[in-house]
């Protein structure tokens, strides 16, 4: 089911899913309170192991993407985006997410 106004919480050190599927159009995300990394990955490809290729970005808090198109991008195919504190940060991080 797709994410409607959803507050995630992305943990320290690790990449967290901020899509429940496959997104083509309509990502929005914003990141809450701390900067983050975003990254983009093909089927749920987990970019925690390593050799999954991706694409990412890091934004500031208040800063994000809306209505995303995947396509445009990424570039690649990427169909889900993940989220991280970013700089190492050793705290969690939030990222609020819409898709349909």
């Amino acid at each position: 089911m797709a994410r409607n106004q959803e507050r995630v919480k992305c943990k320290a050190g690790e990449w967290t899913e901020l899509t429940n599927s496959n997104v083509a159009i309509g990502l929005t995300f914003e990141a809450n309170d701390m900067p983050v990394d975003i990254l983009y990955t093909v089927d749920p490809a987990d970019p925690n192991v390593v050799g999954v290729a991706n694409v990412g970005w890091t934004y500031m808090p208040g800063t994000g993407e809306k209505r995303l198109v995947m396509a445009d991008f990424a570039g690649g195919g990427e169909n889900r985006a993940w989220a991280r504190p970013a700089f190492g940060a050793g705290e969690d991080a939030y990222v609020t997410v819409d898709h349909a």
